[in-house]
């Protein structure tokens, strides 16, 4: 967590073999950078393309950048991630009063895998998934009614199935941050499966204050069950 008043990125990383799991991550410029890095034996590495992201707490607030994630990079193109983001059981929240966007893709030739997360906003926040360029798709998500593709600067590619679309997902208690699902939750059951890509990285776990607890199950969309 950034320190009061701070700010710049809340996570950011030029690293090889990216996960990012089980965290609270709230505030700042951008929640998660993830961008490039200039070293050969990091942006050469088999594994320095693709990354996976699940399992968080993303809360965007008022203030710094509009986009809630940044992929690719941020020096030279020639460095730049251009693989896929894996971004799956994820709690993404925005209490932004204007536009907030879900990713912000730096080459047209890097995606996101968007599956099971819940994406919300609070009050008259409105909510678009990719800022520029690139290729997203979501499958399985709990969305909020009126969704945007992407922000007014949106180049990319955006396909949108087997998702569902509503008012409240039905958390415990969201102004209070307790993001944990009532039985009768609209999120409840609602998720697909998951990349083959991702089986080296399972839901098994979801974020406690107290450093993480076993997930019985992974049959919610968001990173609780």
């Amino acid at each position: 967590m950034l320190c009061e008043g701070c700010d710049g990125n809340n996570l950011k990383d030029r690293s090889s073999g990216l996960v990012v799991r089980y965290n609270w991550i709230e505030g700042g410029n951008r929640a998660l950078d993830l961008v490039d890095s200039e070293y050969d034996d990091i942006n050469g590495a088999s594994d320095y393309d693709d990354s996976f992201v699940y399992g968080n707490v993303l809360i965007e607030f008022d203030g710094g950048n509009r986009q809630i994630v940044h992929y690719g990079g941020d020096n030279s193109d020639e460095w730049f991630r251009t693989g896929t983001l894996h971004f799956y059981h994820n709690t993404v929240v925005s209490e932004r009063p204007g536009l907030a966007t879900v990713v912000r893709l730096s080459s047209p030739d890097a995606s996101i895998d968007a599956r099971n997360n819940i994406f919300f906003v609070q009050g008259d926040g409105e909510l678009g998934f990719l800022e520029d360029a690139g290729t997203a798709v979501l499958s399985g998500n709990w969305l909020p009614q009126g969704w945007q593709s992407g922000s007014p600067s949106l180049t990319g590619t955006v396909t949108a199935m087997d998702n569902v679309e509503g008012s409240d997902p039905g958390f415990a208690d969201a102004l209070a941050h307790d993001f944990s699902l009532d039985p009768a939750a609209e999120a409840v059951g609602i998720v697909v499966p998951l990349a083959t890509s991702t089986s080296d990285h399972p839901i098994s776990a979801e974020y406690t204050v107290s450093g993480g607890a076993p997930r019985a199950s992974a049959n919610n969309a968001g990173a609780f069950e």
